[in-house]
């Protein structure tokens, strides 16, 4: 299915202030809108696989600002969409992390990304409102969302939620899940495990003793200067040890040849996703509404790890060139 902006008639974005303002209490949490007349006696089709699709970059109509003025300078209107692709793209990370591990039948993505094979309904959110004010503290953003059925491109279900990044973000991804589950969404939550390091006798909680027997002469102990926490540096290999001396942090590169879930450096990014699907977040690849080619680092998280891959372009492949594991703090 390919999803139409046009068609959802969701391609609208207010820079109002005020709206907002009056739309905090929701902040995070989802607000139940109705559907439309030509919906509300669909038949609905069984689950299969379930897209949840962000847009994040819809055609801005600029309307009335804090000050009832209509004038919006490209200047404003390209970093209030900047600001808009930025949110979505964060929220995205959120959901992907919430709705991953709960066992979503399907995938998290931007508008643009692969749709799951055999998927029946995709969850689309667009982003309706922004604040747009100089002297705002906080960006929020207004979205709205539909469950589409793809067979009959009706809506089962549509809400509305304003969220602005941080604790908002996280209790949206949340809700999002209690409503697919609510609605019949199957889930099947996937194992929890620990990331798992091969070709090194490292593994996050592993004790500093441990780490030292195994290694033998090869391990280097260093301290930092307030005593706080050690280190051990091996071949390319450095750890970090907490007060209790059990591993927190694995920091690879060259010439380490140790992998993380399967990941080594020097390993293609597209190898990556193969082995370990979509990363939670990727960083660098936007700047001012504008691609500037290749991301800096992708970061794949779970409940018992943060592993995060620093990247390099090499001609036209973007390879690892470090790879940072850290426990969950």
């Amino acid at each position: 299915m390919k999803i139409s902006r046009r068609r959802l008639g969701l391609a609208s974005l207010a820079a109002v202030a005020l709206s907002l303002v009056s739309a905090c209490a929701h902040r995070g949490e989802l607000r139940t809108l109705e559907l439309p007349a030509k919906d509300r006696e669909l038949e609905a089709q069984p689950f299969g696989a379930v897209d949840v699709v962000l847009v994040a970059r819809p055609s801005l109509k600029p309307k009335l600002d804090w000050w009832g003025s209509t004038n919006v300078t490209p200047v404003r209107q390209l970093a209030l969409e900047n600001e808009v692709a930025h949110a979505m793209r964060n929220l995205r990370g959120e959901l992907h992390d919430v709705l991953h591990w709960a066992g979503l039948p399907g995938r998290v993505s931007l508008e643009g990304g692969p749709g799951t094979p055999g998927r029946t309904h995709v969850l689309v959110i667009v982003p309706m409102e922004a604040s747009n004010t100089s002297n705002s503290m906080h960006f929020s953003t207004k979205v709205e969302m539909r469950l589409i059925q793809v067979s009959s491109k009706h809506s089962l279900w549509r809400a509305e939620s304003v969220v602005d990044g941080g604790r908002e973000d996280a209790l949206f991804a949340q809700s999002v899940l209690t409503q697919l589950k609510a609605l019949g969404v199957p889930m099947t939550p996937r194992v929890q495990e620990p990331a798992r390091v091969d070709g090194l006798p490292a593994q996050l909680g592993q004790t500093l003793a441990a780490v030292q027997a195994a290694l033998g002469p090869d391990a280097k102990l260093s301290s930092d200067r307030d005593g706080s926490s050690l280190a051990v540096d091996a071949a390319g290999a450095l750890m970090k040890f907490n007060a209790q001396r059990q591993l927190i942090q694995l920091r690879l590169r060259a010439p380490a040849t140790a992998k993380v879930l399967g990941v080594a450096v020097g390993d293609t990014l597209s190898s990556v996703r193969q082995r370990l699907g979509e990363p939670s977040r990727t960083v660098g690849e936007m700047t001012l509404g504008i691609s500037v080619g290749a991301p800096t680092a992708v970061i794949y998280k779970g409940p018992a790890f943060k592993l995060l891959l620093n990247l390099q372009r090499d001609g036209i492949t973007d390879r690892v060139r470090q790879i940072h594991l850290d426990a969950p703090t």
